[in-house]
């Protein structure tokens, strides 16, 4: 039996965000091949003016998306009253702490670009082969 035949290509899991309960985040696993597959198409060619020849650069918000899109498939669970556990924010104009923050992939995008805490725990779980085990 080969490698290549029992290998899972892909595969999702709900993960509790710990220290904020019943905030739920499903991910998707990032493979080196998938994370490669992000970079490359988030490479912009621009032509380094002190030596006048191409170099390719990583496009960060154009990664953050494509990485946001397929690592994040959903969540549950995030109320408002989290939030500055998060990143900074003012809830001055929210009626309802309790309520939840919608899941869309924008929503999701702005939570990676913004929070420092929900990318590096995003990105540790995506490549933890533990978050998929089960």
């Amino acid at each position: 039996m080969s490698l290549k035949n029992l290998t899972v290509v892909t595969k999702t899991a709900k993960v509790g965000f710990p220290g904020l309960p019943g905030f739920e985040v499903e991910i998707a696993a990032i493979s080196r091949e998938l994370s490669r597959k992000l970079k490359d198409q988030s490479e912009v060619t621009k032509i380094d003016p002190k030596h006048r020849i191409p170099v390719k650069e990583l496009d960060e918000d154009t990664f953050i998306q494509k990485f946001t899109e397929a690592a994040v498939k959903g969540w549950k669970g995030l109320k408002y009253k989290y939030l500055p556990e998060l990143m900074l924010v003012d809830l001055s104009g929210v009626s309802d702490l309790e309520e939840e923050v919608d899941f869309s992939v924008e929503e999701a995008v702005w939570l990676v670009k913004h929070s420092q805490v929900f990318d590096s725990w995003l990105n540790e779980q995506v490549f933890s082969l533990e978050t998929f085990r089960n």
